[in-house]
C-alpha cells in the first residue's frame, strides 16, 4: 500500500510531538518494516527543516541524522506546476 505522509505528520514524527507522535511513529514503523510505502513531497523537507530547526530550535545535526535515517524507506515525490493546477480541476 502506498501512503502519502502530510508535512504535519512528518514534523510531528521528527519532533516527537505528542499527542500525535505515536500515530506518526506507527506509520513510519510500518514503512521501515516494508508493510507500506510512504511518500512525501519535496516541499516537506524544506518546511520541516524550517519548523524543526528555526522555530523549535532543533540542532541541525540532529535534524540531518533523523532525515538520513528515513532514506531507506521514505520516497520523495516531486510536485510540479501541473500537479498544483491539476489539484484544482
Amino acid at each position: 500500500m502506498r501512503v502519502f505522509v502530510d508535512t504535519n505528520v512528518y514534523i510531528d514524527y521528527i519532533l516527537e510531538k505528542e499527542p500525535f507522535f505515536q500515530a506518526a511513529a506507527s506509520v513510519f514503523s510500518y514503512a521501515a518494516d516494508g508493510i507500506i510505502e510512504i511518500y512525501v513531497s519535496t516541499l516537506t523537507f524544506t518546511t520541516a527543516n524550517f519548523i524543526c530547526v528555526d522555530r523549535f530550535k532543533m540542532n541541525r545535526d540532529v535534524m540531518a541524522m533523523k532525515v538520513r535515517g528515513h532514506k531507506d524507506f521514505l520516497s520523495v515525490e516531486p510536485i510540479t506546476q501541473d500537479d498544483v493546477y491539476q489539484a484544482y480541476i
